[in-house]
């Protein structure tokens, strides 16, 4: 299903693709106006998606050497602010403007680029180093915490998200291209909002700044920004891009810790909302798109997170989940960070959606070589008939490298992280 969301002519991940139509990421026949609409975060997710496929042997190391270089190349083209250097959230093959001069989607973008660059070394390491040289992320922090999400255009930043949200792996970027010998913002922002000295103290923000903040959610003590919690796929974001929540082993054993607690509210709240015993939810007809007989869910799911559900696109909240959706991408995330009994339980729920067809979608075509392909997707307890087509690529590829951790160590992942 992944490859899906991959223009084989540029390398270049889709913003979405829909399992209701022939659609997938590319300029073919036909194809609807958001056929090579880019992601620069589903960019960033797909080359590091493509060195996990190496590694598990789903494809050469040549193969997947090339696709990166294409992939890369291609993003040298992508549109970029000329005064602060950051990337547009979005292109398309005419590689023009669309959407904001993104902190955020450049962060996630050009932290995949350079997962592949420590991968696979060589040209691809020359090429992504050359990109990552681009942004001014030091200019994104500000010494109080906030981050800066929008690069206005003439040298100056706006719209600031609070620490602890998903922009802490924009902060770590930043810390992690800053000449300490010029300034210390970004690392002294880090130490305050985003680090344990000792792998159990908070970071020394909360309460000086009151930022982050912590909270009891469903009788579950966790740690989230200002206003919070905000969706669950905040924190995991973060965890899954860079080393910034484990720069050291103490802040690994902090941020581990707390999004456990993170896993277990979000169970408390799932429990507390998902309470008629006979919950059903849509499945299909064998290797078909018309519905069959419903499936009993109940206890089988969970997560709070981002992308399109039945009340449209969402990034949904223990505090604001109105359609009750919950996102099989959220349960994969969690195993990157849960123990090993936690994770069997997370895998058995995911095994059951599977193997009854709960929720299971059905796409046709693709680069694949497959015709059709299944797979699992965020649904709405409180509309268990409708069915979710359209698929955020750096929603659904969050999935995608959490699920990767049923076969990958963690130190994996952080040998090839920035």
């Amino acid at each position: 299903m992944w490859d899906a969301f991959r223009d084989p002519a540029t390398g270049l991940y889709c913003d979405n693709v829909w399992s209701d139509s022939g659609h997938r990421c590319g300029n073919y026949a036909n194809a609807p106006w958001y056929a090579n609409w880019y992601s620069s975060a589903s960019t960033g997710w797909g080359l590091q998606i493509n060195a996990i496929e190496v590694e598990l042997g789903l494809r050469t190391f040549e193969e997947g050497f090339k696709r990166s270089l294409q992939t890369i190349k291609s993003y040298k083209k992508w549109p970029r602010d000329p005064c602060t250097g950051f990337f547009s959230h979005w292109t398309a093959r005419d590689f023009g403007k669309s959407g904001e001069w993104s902190t955020i989607d450049t962060a996630l973008g050009l932290n995949g680029i350079m997962f592949a660059g420590n991968y696979f070394g060589g040209e691809v390491k020359t090429e992504a180093q050359k990109i990552w040289e681009v942004p001014a992320f030091t200019k994104t922090v500000d010494i109080n915490g906030w981050l800066s999400m929008i690069a206005d255009g003439d040298d100056t930043l706006s719209a600031g998200n609070a620490p602890l949200s998903e922009y802490a792996l924009l902060g770590y970027s930043a810390m992690f291209d800053e000449d300490l010998e010029v300034s210390n913002t970004a690392t002294a922002v880090h130490e305050m909002f985003h680090s344990s000295v000792d792998g159990t103290s908070d970071p020394a923000g909360i309460a000086i700044h009151k930022r982050p903040q912590r909270y009891t959610q469903n009788g579950v003590n966790i740690i989230s920004g200002p206003w919070g919690p905000y969706s669950t796929f905040t924190p995991l974001f973060a965890w899954l891009a860079n080393k910034g929540f484990r720069n050291t082993a103490a802040n690994k054993a902090f941020w581990q810790h707390e999004l456990n607690q993170w896993y277990l509210a979000e169970l408390a709240y799932w429990k507390s909302i998902d309470t008629d015993p006979d919950q059903k939810m849509w499945s299909l007809v064998e290797n078909g798109f018309q519905q069959a007989d419903p499936v009993n869910v109940h206890g089988k799911v969970f997560g709070c997170g981002a992308g399109s559900s039945a009340g449209g696109y969402e990034a949904t909240s223990m505090k604001n989940n109105p359609h009750r959706t919950y996102g099989p991408h959220i349960m994969m995330s969690f195993l990157r960070v849960v123990n090993a009994t936690e994770k069997d339980s997370i895998n058995d729920k995911l095994e059951y959606l599977w193997t009854t067809g709960a929720g299971k979608s059905l796409k046709d075509h693709g680069h694949t070589g497959e015709k059709r392909m299944h797979f699992l997707w965020k649904q709405s307890l409180n509309e268990p008939t409708f069915q979710v087509h359209r698929v955020e690529g750096v929603d659904y590829g969050q999935g995608v490298l959490g699920y990767a951790g049923n076969f990958l160590p963690e130190s994996w992942f952080e040998q090839y992280m920035i």
